[in-house]
């Protein structure tokens, strides 16, 4: 068993003559100082391609000086006969070939045999076609000088003949290698020649002669191992496994982010372990920063591995472990989960311990990486929550640019921000309509038939009551002689005069008073309203009093509002009308001891005086009094039953109603009714402007999809729509109705169904689908006004439930080919989640992904999950368990770890290496089962052996 850490970035140099060139430094120290050049420059590998011959003995010496720090390809430069003057090519060999063969071989077939002019160094070259034809003979790599270098491809055929052009793509079709003379020609050949003739890596070597002066233009960085292998692994991947320049952008960030990659991972078996029989685990696995993939059969282990990097991370999704769990690894009574100890070391040199891989951490919030266990990956397939919400919402907000957020910690802080005046505007709107609604329901009560049947009963009733009381009139008495004196026919007159002033007065300050109360009234609205006006300034003042500290920088700028309110005089009329007010209860006081000031007193008085007066007088003069008073009674109760408009329970009230009903209230309703409507319009345009809020979030994101999938035939987007968000609308509405009357909502059952279906129906993203949702639920109200005040008892609260829109919000949701994510298969949604989790997300934590191909058909896996795997690499370091060895060659991965378990002895052990190692080749191949001839017809393009 074999454990490295796969393909890393290393420097490279395949292009370096040694003293053997006969153009190059002479020295007896030449190759003590090639190897030390080749260790102070941290070069890994190295290509000896020396002008016109393999020297054996030179390479060996060079090998044995560098002691296995460098690994040595043996290699060769010739000019060929393509072009107008001294084309060079490069071959470069396996470093573990024979190389006494190899220098035998070349000097008989390509020095005595095929070389032309071979009078002198100066003048010896070959055809071109030889050349390949030795190279693949000896299974070489060959490298041609291209761009601005010497003698390169570009130098010695122009492009100034159709024909030129179709000898140079010729010449690239059999290459491996341009090799480049500066950075400029990189971006030269990536912009007009890889698209003719296909990828292929771009290098930059240091051609170097003298080893006092070993210097580089540009740094050669390629990932892979230091072998032949690992070369063609390079030729297979140039754009992810070749790099010029100072440093790859991956291994600068792991470099600067040291904290964010695993080490390696080691488990051990506790000393204590109590079951004897347990060695399930031995091992100490070095992680590639990059894409690890870890491969096996079926329950040899793989996810084992993860569960464990899962655990030793803490994990937020360990309750959701395959392996890891009280049914399995930790089950009773062995529980051999308790029997192993494990360490996640990081970049960083920090460790983190864990005594026990028994799962006892479920639900953690800080967690080291991040998890998708198999089973978490189903279940969010199968049920989107809440969960993935909030992920995503992360995710959005990550892209959001710092100027952006301002002060917001969270996306939905940042849109509660971004909406503050949309939101207000839509609260005063909705205090509104409850006044409308008042409004509403006051003259819908006054169209029941029911009403109109009880005023209608009123009116007959005041009729019937006058008609009765005119017929109760006081018979009427002549007025006989006085037997009263003078004087008190005198007294009777002037008390008769004072009385009927005194009643005048009565109704005066009644009349008076009313006026005062209803002024009082409207002032103390008004002043209320203004306090409030008055209050909202201050809080605007202190807010533009903060932009002066902050945005101003404490500048002499003025920033208040200034206003003026007539509170005062308000005030000062209130005070008026209060002490006219208090003037008038005392005239007013009818108790039964009123002060000296009421008016009903001094009523009272004149009353008794005539009384007393009347005493005195004979049988006569007292019946007439009587009289008198019984008629004035009798007409007093007259104007009271007829009455007018205004007032409540007399004959003209009535009978008003009644015209009003009629005539009036229609018209009010369907007035007020439209108000309310073009209310709702006015809401639903202030909700709607919450899509320019979201438009503004999300926009780097999609900018970010488009950029990341443009290969995805059927896209992933995120979608802005107006819905109906409340899950519990209908059991809000609804429970404002008495299901047992007769129409749509009758029975509990039925009006869930029904309400679920106008729902269902609605589109609530247009002002028109939400007013058909509106107009179907007033259905209750409209098909029968008269038993809707039964069946809905609450009718403003109802009304306010339906019409204020909170229902109503901004959904923010991924989308993939034009769907919902509610409307997809789980194989779709698990396309979006691992797009979500791969491409999207700008987490640097290492993330763990147990077999996402699960749900994926193969087109799936190919297409969509390898490009998603290929982003995350680059980003984050990735481990992958998956029973598809091919995700593994088709995301190139950095390591593949091999699972195997050998039940007779409870143990599982892992291989680790690179693609380009022939001992996991095998192993990939093995797990293939019977699938080998899929994997043969990929062996041309990775020229595997």
């Amino acid at each position: 068993m074999s454990i490295s850490r796969g393909s890393e970035w290393r420097q490279w140099d395949l292009h370096v003559h040694t003293a053997s060139s006969f153009d190059a430094y002479k020295g007896e120290d030449a190759d003590e100082l090639l190897v030390k050049a080749w260790k102070d420059n941290d070069i890994a590998s190295v290509a000896i391609t020396d002008h016109f011959l393999i020297d054996v003995e030179r390479i060996r010496r060079l090998r044995e000086l560098s002691e296995d720090d460098v690994v040595i390809f043996p290699g060769v430069e010739l000019r060929c006969d393509k072009g107008a003057s001294n084309l060079h090519i490069i071959i470069i060999f396996p470093e573990d070939c024979d190389l006494f063969k190899l220098s035998t071989s070349f000097d008989a077939i390509m020095l005595e045999q095929n070389a032309k002019s071979k009078i002198s160094n100066d003048t010896i070259y070959w055809d071109f076609n030889d050349i390949v034809k030795f190279s693949e003979m000896h299974n070489g790599l060959l490298s041609i000088h291209t761009g601005s270098k010497t003698n390169g491809l570009d130098k010695v055929i122009t492009n100034a003949l159709p024909v030129n052009m179709a000898i140079k793509e010729e010449i690239a079709s059999k290459i491996h290698f341009f090799e480049l003379g500066k950075k400029q020609d990189i971006i030269e050949y990536q912009t007009h020649v890889l698209p003719k003739v296909g990828p292929k890596p771009l290098i930059i070597c240091s051609d170097n002669h003298n080893p006092k002066q070993y210097n580089r233009k540009e740094k050669l960085w390629i990932k892979a191992d230091t072998s032949f292998d690992g070369l063609i692994q390079a030729i297979n991947h140039p754009e992810e496994r070749v790099f010029v320049g100072e440093i790859p952008d991956k291994l600068d960030k792991t470099r600067k982010n040291k904290s964010s990659y695993i080490d390696y991972v080691h488990i051990t078996r506790n000393q204590d372990a109590r079951n004897a029989e347990s060695n399930w685990f031995n091992y100490q696995m070095p992680i590639n920063n990059g894409l690890s993939v870890i491969i096996g059969n079926k329950g040899n282990g793989k996810s084992a591995f993860a569960d464990i990097i899962g655990h030793l991370c803490s994990a937020n999704s360990m309750s959701e472990a395959s392996f890891l769990n009280d049914d399995r690894f930790g089950k009773a009574p062995h529980k051999y989960a308790e029997d192993y100890s494990g360490v996640i070391s990081w970049l960083d040199g920090e460790k983190i311990s864990k005594n026990t891989l028994q799962n006892s951490e479920v639900g953690t919030k800080v967690q080291y990486a991040q998890y998708l266990p198999q089973k978490f990956i189903e279940r969010v397939c199968t049920d989107l929550g809440d969960e993935f919400q909030e992920e995503i919402n992360k995710v959005i907000f990550s892209y959001v640019d710092s100027t952006e957020k301002a002060n917001a910690h969270s996306l939905e802080e940042l849109i509660r921000n971004k909406s503050h005046a949309y939101l207000a505007k839509a609260k005063e709107i909705q205090n509104e309509m409850d006044d409308v609604n008042q409004h509403i329901v006051s003259i819908e009560n006054k169209l029941t038939e029911k009403y109109k049947l009880s005023m209608q009963e009123n009116l007959d009733k005041y009729q019937d009551l006058l008609n009765r009381h005119i017929k109760n009139k006081p018979k009427k008495i002549k007025k006989p002689v006085s037997s009263l004196s003078q004087e008190d026919d005198e007294l009777i007159k002037n008390c008769d005069e004072r009385i009927l002033e005194l009643e005048e007065n009565i109704e005066t300050y009644k009349t008076e008073l009313k006026t005062i109360n209803v002024n009082l009234d409207i002032l103390n609205n008004a002043i209320t309203e203004v306090k409030i006006i008055e209050n909202s300034i201050n809080d605007i003042n202190n807010t533009l009093k903060n932009v002066k500290n902050e945005v101003f920088n404490n500048s002499d700028e003025e920033l208040i509002v200034q206003y003026t309110t007539p509170k005062s005089k308000l005030l000062s009329k209130q005070e008026e009308l209060s002490l006219k007010k208090e003037k008038l209860q005392k005239a007013l006081d009818d108790s039964d001891h009123p002060n000296e000031e009421s008016v009903y007193k001094k009523l009272t008085e004149q009353k008794q005086i005539k009384k007393n007066v009347i005493e005195k007088s004979d049988a006569k003069e007292k019946e007439y009094q009587k009289y008198l008073e019984d008629l004035k009674e009798w007409e007093e109760k007259k104007v009271k039953l007829e009455g007018s408009e205004d007032e409540v329970d007399t004959l003209y009230y009535y009978k008003g109603i009644i015209k009003k009903i009629a005539e009036t209230y229609p018209n009010e309703y369907l007035l007020w009714k439209k108000k309310r409507d073009s209310m709702i319009k006015e809401l639903f345009e202030q909700k709607s402007r919450l899509f320019d809020v979201y438009s503004q979030v999300y926009q780097p994101i999609d900018n970010e999809l488009t950029n990341l999938l443009n290969y995805v035939d059927e896209s992933v987007e995120f979608k802005i729509n107006l819905v109906q968000k409340d899950s519990d609308l209908p059991s809000k509405i609804l429970s404002y109705v008495n299901h047992s009357y007769s129409g749509i909502f009758n029975g509990k059952n039925n009006a869930y169904v029904k309400m679920n279906q106008f729902i269902k129906e609605a589109n609530f993203s247009e002002f028109e689908g939400v007013m058909q949702f509106i107009d179907n639920v007033m259905q209750v109200v409209s098909e029968d006004l008269d038993k809707s005040f039964d069946i809905i008892k609450d009718r403003e609260g109802f009304y306010r439930q339906l019409c204020n829109l909170d229902y109503l919000g901004v959904e923010f949701n991924l989308n993939y080919a034009g769907r919902e994510l509610s409307e997809l298969s789980p194989g779709e949604r698990g396309i979006v989640l691992l797009v979500f989790y791969l491409a999207l997300n700008k987490g640097e934590e290492p993330i763990i992904i147990d077999q996402p191909e699960d749900n994926l058909d193969n087109e799936s896996v190919y297409n969509r999950l390898v490009p998603c795997i290929i982003e995350a690499k680059k980003r984050r370091q990735v481990i992958i368990v998956t029973h598809n060895p091919n995700i593994a060659i088709a995301c190139d991965a950095e390591q593949v770890i091999h699972s195997s378990i050998d039940k007779s002895k409870n143990e599982i052990t892992y291989t680790a290496g690179s693609i380009e190692s022939e001992e996991i080749r095998n192993k990939i191949i093995d797990v293939l089962e019977g699938t080998e001839p899929a994997f043969t017809l990929r062996r041309k393009k990775y020229l595997f052996n």
